[in-house]
């Protein structure tokens, strides 16, 4: 979390079925709304609880796998120099870097539980090993 209000923000959990970011979790689609207040799926309570009450929220689904993991949101981002659709676009981009990261630093942890001293270059091998369905494990085999 980072602007104005993130030390309200550390550390801060949104319920799974609740609000924008649930129904993103859901649905595995990445939003912009505009105007939160008038949109039924946000959860006003909640954000007043943060303290933080935005008037636009863009939500991207994290998925690893086949599985979503979570949301990344965005607050009050100022897309008007670039514009909503290359804003969502970057915003999905990051969602799927970041699960790519992620899965990557599970491989590399797994890896390393079973030789303490592997290397990045074993953490690839393993990755990048025949019939692996990871997507990452497919990017870095190209």
């Amino acid at each position: 979390s980072s602007g104005i209000g993130e030390d309200q923000m550390i550390g801060v959990s949104i319920p799974a079925e609740s609000g924008i970011a649930g129904w993103v979790l859901g649905t595995c689609e990445t939003v912009l709304i505009k105007d939160v207040a008038t949109d039924h799926r946000f959860d006003r309570a909640f954000a007043d609880s943060t303290g933080l009450v935005p008037d636009v929220i863009m939500a991207a689904p994290l998925v690893m796998g086949e599985s979503p993991i979570g949301v990344i949101e965005v607050l009050d981002p100022k897309t008007a120099d670039f514009g909503d659709l290359s804003a969502i676009d970057v915003l999905t981009e990051l969602a799927s870097q970041s699960c790519n990261a992620l899965s990557l630093m599970n491989a590399a942890r797994d890896l390393q539980s079973q030789t303490p001293q592997a290397s990045v270059d074993e953490a690839i091998r393993y990755l990048t090993k025949p019939g692996s369905t990871d997507p990452l494990a497919r990017f870095l085999a190209r």
